[in-house]
């Protein structure tokens, strides 16, 4: 009989990096594990960007965390999940990003608000920066990212078709969006998903993450309803039915 060979992968090129207590980013791999695979997550894969409601969401995660354990008729489970629950926020690496000052403002406004809350709250929140230099592999950790996540965000301020919501649903992992224009043409809330109405609203968010956390059979619905919406709105498949749909139309009418 022939003996199993487990195929072995090599190491990425580039490791993410993962911004330290001191406000710099370093080698993610030589620090605590943010706990992908055990712990309930939420995550926003995006540019960094002002209009992607990076910093109220990250304020929304922070309230949640401070007032869970003096919450009182909360269901002991809920209070362990919000205990242990941690916020993963990633995009590009800034070294790749040299041409876009304005990203790398806006990550340092972010880099400020994480170095500038206690050390309990540090350890529940990963702020990642993503190698760009190869196509292949970024897109791999991202997707490492989105399928262990418990909750994606797309905390936007402005949108227009919301790609990582749409990876998303695809993966059947449940959304919180904000209803910037194009976000709420493709997220049903209370269906796909859940939405909060200002995106800058710390309380708001906090409240929506809190409810989605809190229900999980919910959430395996959103997920499931997500990914069949994406199948059948969303693949480039449709988009040619859709076209040739007209365009039959179109021909049956100039023949009519």
């Amino acid at each position: 009989a022939r003996k199993h060979q487990p195929v072995l992968t090599e190491d990425f090129e580039e490791s993410a990096l993962r911004l330290r207590s001191d406000g710099e980013f370093a080698d993610a791999s030589g620090q605590d594990e943010i706990g992908l695979l055990y712990r309930p997550i939420i995550s926003q894969i995006s540019r960094w960007d002002r209009l992607k409601g990076f910093a109220p969401l990250m304020r929304g995660f922070i309230q949640l965390k401070r007032t869970a354990a003096d919450r009182k008729n909360i269901d002991e489970r809920h209070r362990r999940r919000l205990q242990i629950v941690r916020m993963v926020l990633a995009g590009p690496d800034p070294r790749s990003i040299q041409d876009d000052p304005e990203g790398q403002e806006v990550l340092k406004e972010i880099c400020d608000l994480y170095t500038g809350v206690d050390a309990e709250i540090q350890k529940d929140i990963g702020i990642f920066a993503l190698p760009m230099k190869s196509r292949k592999e970024n897109a791999l950790m991202v997707n490492a990212i989105q399928r262990c996540s418990t909750v994606i965000a797309q905390n936007s301020v402005q949108e227009g078709f919301g790609l990582t919501a749409t990876e998303a649903m695809w993966k059947g992992v449940p959304v919180m969006t904000s209803r910037a224009c194009g976000l709420r043409q493709q997220v049903r809330d209370g269906v796909d998903g859940r939405m909060v109405s200002d995106a800058d609203d710390v309380d708001q968010i906090a409240h929506v993450l809190d409810t989605m956390l809190a229900n999980p059979h919910a959430r395996a619905d959103w997920g499931r309803n997500g990914r069949r919406r994406a199948t059948e709105e969303f693949l480039v498949f449709s988009q040619i039915k859709y076209w040739l749909r007209l365009l039959d139309q179109e021909v049956a009418h100039a023949h009519a």
